[in-house]
């Protein structure tokens, strides 16, 4: 029976159909000043223990709705990505991989036998 390991580098092998992600230990999301244009409106953002500033966008697209789906419980990439209609299906993956790459998002690890 085929089955993951993590390598050294934490990165898991997962199948995105079916392994649940979760947001990462420590990542929040947060209403924060954000310059919108010529004014300072407040935005929901992402902060993390791991990066120095919090973020709103990514590539041009906001970055709280991305993973609000998974603050009340793990998702499969699938359902995640099924929540983003703001963003143009040919993203989809690009956006995913950054944040698994970025550790906003991780699989859900679960204790291997």
């Amino acid at each position: 029976m085929p089955h993951s390991t993590a390598t050294s580098d934490d990165a898991v092998a997962y199948d995105p159909a079916t392994t649940p992600v979760t947001l990462s230990a420590g990542v929040a999301l947060e209403e924060m000043p954000c310059v919108s244009g010529d004014v300072i409106e407040a935005r929901l953002g992402v902060t993390s223990g791991t990066r120095d500033r919090p973020l709103v966008w990514v590539a041009g697209v906001a970055i709280a709705p991305l993973v609000a789906p998974l603050v009340t419980r793990p998702m499969t990439p699938v359902e995640l990505l099924a929540t983003w209609r703001h963003v143009p299906p040919g993203r989809h993956r690009e956006l995913l991989d950054w944040l698994l790459r970025e550790r906003i998002v991780q699989p859900v690890h679960h204790d291997r036998v």
